[in-house]
């Protein structure tokens, strides 16, 4: 097997309407440890391809994803840096509430906005 570059961005690809990956692509996926995506016109994300001990960060801020619940992140346990500002998330902070590793949580302009007692006392940095 290839040795893989843990670290993709995306960020600002907003030049390209369509941004293809071929399956054998996406098998990366399970393999990054970060992921930059930010300020792109993204509307999905397939948030199942992601891998819950490899993945630490993941930066999704001000792309235009569908409306999303933040459950989605609940198995990230090893995340210790999630971006999702300026979409349209919605859910209870709740759901992080194992993501122990959690050091900075960006949600500013999103629709979350209850469950911030169940936070992880890792957290380090909040903007709502």
């Amino acid at each position: 097997m290839n040795k893989v570059d843990k670290n993709i961005s995306l960020t600002d690809v907003k030049y390209y309407k369509k941004f293809n990956f071929t399956p054998g692509d996406l098998q990366i996926f399970n393999q990054l440890a970060n992921i930059g995506a930010a300020r792109n016109y993204l509307t999905s994300f397939d948030y199942s391809r992601l891998n819950p001990q490899t993945l630490r960060s993941l930066n999704v801020v001000r792309n235009k994803l569908e409306k999303t619940d933040i459950e989605v992140f609940s198995l990230l346990v090893n995340l210790e840096d999630l971006e999702i500002e300026g979409n349209k998330f919605y859910g209870s902070l709740e759901s992080l509430k194992n993501c122990t590793k959690l050091e900075s949580l960006i949600i500013h302009c999103t629709d979350i906005n209850r469950g911030i007692e169940y936070l992880p006392n890792s957290l380090i940095f909040l903007k709502t």
